[in-house]
Formats: structure tokens, C-alpha cells, sequence
């Protein structure tokens, strides 16, 4: 039997090899068109993206609430800020997934934050602390 939160923490070992992606540069063709930097994400993080909405989906649909979520844990001036900073070691699964959802989400308006939060190791450690609630269960 699958463990409740396997469909995403099997990424552990790979994301821990720290292929995330890289910045595509700031290109300007021939016609003056200017293509401004994006973060161009590795096929791993791909995937990773495609699985975590999928298990929303299909397992945790609570998290389309993710920004209500963190304020009933973190208090309503809850900002992005502040997530590098939560203590998951007692975290249930709702406060864990909705961390990771607001990476997500946020990187869909400011590019680069889900790489930076790749880069400083909290994602993985959100997945290891889902991991270790499976352990639990």
C-alpha cells in the first residue's frame, strides 16, 4: 500500500541532488523584442508540480484555502517572509501542504520564489516532515 503522501515525497532523494533549474537570461532578438529573464525549471521540478496538484486534486482540495490556512496558524499579518522561519516539527499535514501550496502559488506572480525556496531547503524539509507523518500514521 502506498503511504498517504508517497505520489509527492519520492521526490526527496532527487530534489536533494539539487537539479532545480536555472534563470534563462534577459534576451533581446534582432527586432528590438525583449524576452525578460524567467526561471527555467528542470524536468524533476516539473514533475514534482504536475504530482503536488495532482494530490491536491484528488486528496487535499482543502488547499485551494492554503492563504486561510496559514492564517489561522500563523495569525492574519502572515507573510512570505515569514514562511522560511515556521517550525514544521509539529506541523499537522494542513499547515505542511499549505506552506508548500503558498511556494507554489506564489511563484506564479513573483518567478523565482519557488527556486529560492528550492535553493534554501525548505521544500525539502516540508517534504520530509510529510514523510515522517506517514512514518506516524
Amino acid at each position: 500500500m502506498m503511504a498517504k503522501y508517497e505520489s509527492i515525497t519520492k521526490y526527496i532523494p532527487l530534489i536533494e541532488n539539487g537539479n532545480f533549474g536555472d534563470w534563462a537570461p534577459l534576451k533581446v532578438d534582432s527586432d528590438d523584442v525583449t524576452q525578460l529573464p524567467y526561471v527555467d525549471y528542470s524536468d524533476l521540478i516539473m514533475d514534482f508540480l504536475r504530482d503536488f496538484y495532482a494530490y491536491m486534486m484528488a486528496s487535499a482540495p482543502f488547499l485551494r484555502d492554503y492563504q486561510v490556512i496559514l492564517a489561522k496558524y500563523l495569525g492574519a499579518g502572515w507573510n512570505i517572509d515569514r514562511l522560511p522561519n515556521v517550525d514544521v516539527t509539529s506541523a499537522n499535514e494542513e499547515l505542511t501542504l499549505a506552506l508548500i501550496m503558498t511556494v507554489l502559488r506564489a511563484d506564479r506572480f513573483a518567478e523565482g520564489t519557488l527556486l529560492h525556496f528550492l535553493k534554501n531547503g525548505r521544500i525539502l524539509a516540508w517534504l520530509k516532515h510529510l514523510q515522517e507523518l506517514d512514518v506516524q500514521k
